[in-house]
């Protein structure tokens, strides 16, 4: 948890399990990093590849100058280029991202929403980035937080804005606070307050005497190409096209969308030939 007097009204709470880079270290998250007169912290609830986010952090191994001056821990394992590699931790790589975008931007909400806008590109350079990308960052004035997952219902994140007053045996009790759970209180005040699901996606930002920003469309719910909903794009999806497309059956939305590989409105021989040359490219 961190909660201290530069971050007055804020605190934030992370419970790690881990999935990549070092294990045996205490509360790796949240991740710190002073950004101007800022002090920027980072939560992750999710697994991405180390290798995407360096290709991206150093724009696809062509400028290493941002990450060179900003090195990834590795706790103790050796240099983060060598052996080290294996010790670093993928959250910490997503933060930096985001905090390259910041401080390019020279602004925290421009620069999240910048980085998420390549993050979740379907098509970038460093090939399409799966995984869960939930966050939480705060940079002492707000908190913001980001929903984006690979199936519907998984890695859940609440927001309540305290708009609602609590019902009985609560009513006595005057919200002054808002915030975000992966999972509600099932029981005690907390419980009853105005939890609000977030679709995946969804930014928002919430700040004390503010109505919630609410950002939604930052992800596709749809990856195009997957036409079997595996969560791949592969030889089994132009199979599932060549199929669809000769039995001239009415695609549902999704397929369409997934499948209308060169944004035409339809689905034809032309999106077969661009999803084997997609195929061949990643």
């Amino acid at each position: 948890m961190l909660a201290s007097e530069n971050l007055t009204g804020l605190a934030q709470a992370h419970i790690r399990n881990a999935s990549s880079g070092a294990e045996e270290i205490p509360d790796p998250h949240p991740f710190l990093y002073q950004w101007n007169d800022h002090l920027l912290s980072f939560s992750h609830n999710g697994s991405l590849d180390k290798s995407q986010l360096l290709a991206l952090l150093t724009d696809f191994s062509t400028d290493s100058s941002w990450i060179l001056a900003h090195p990834p821990d590795t706790y103790g394992c050796g240099d983060w280029q060598a052996e080290g590699w294996d010790c670093v931790i993928d959250s910490q790589l997503y933060f930096f991202w985001l905090v390259r975008n910041i401080d390019a931007a020279g602004d925290v909400l421009t620069g999240i929403e910048n980085a998420l806008e390549i993050l979740e590109d379907p098509f970038p350079p460093v090939g399409h980035i799966r995984g869960a990308k939930n966050f939480t960052l705060m940079d002492g004035e707000s908190l913001y937080a980001y929903r984006s997952a690979e199936t519907p219902n998984s890695h859940k994140l609440y927001y309540s804005d305290a708009s609602v007053p609590l019902e009985d045996p609560w009513s006595g009790i005057q919200q002054h606070h808002q915030a975000v759970m992966t999972k509600p209180p099932a029981s005690g005040p907390a419980s009853a307050m105005n939890w609000i699901w977030m679709e995946n996606g969804t930014l928002i930002r919430l700040r004390p005497g503010e109505t919630p920003l609410i950002i939604s469309g930052l992800a596709n719910d749809f990856l195009p190409g997957d036409m079997n909903l595996d969560a791949a794009v592969d030889i089994l999806d132009v199979i599932w096209l060549v199929f669809m497309i000769i039995d001239d059956e009415l695609p549902s939305d999704y397929e369409l969308m997934a499948g209308d590989m060169n944004l035409d409105g339809e689905l034809n021989v032309v999106d077969v030939t661009w999803l084997v040359n997609i195929i061949l490219y990643l």
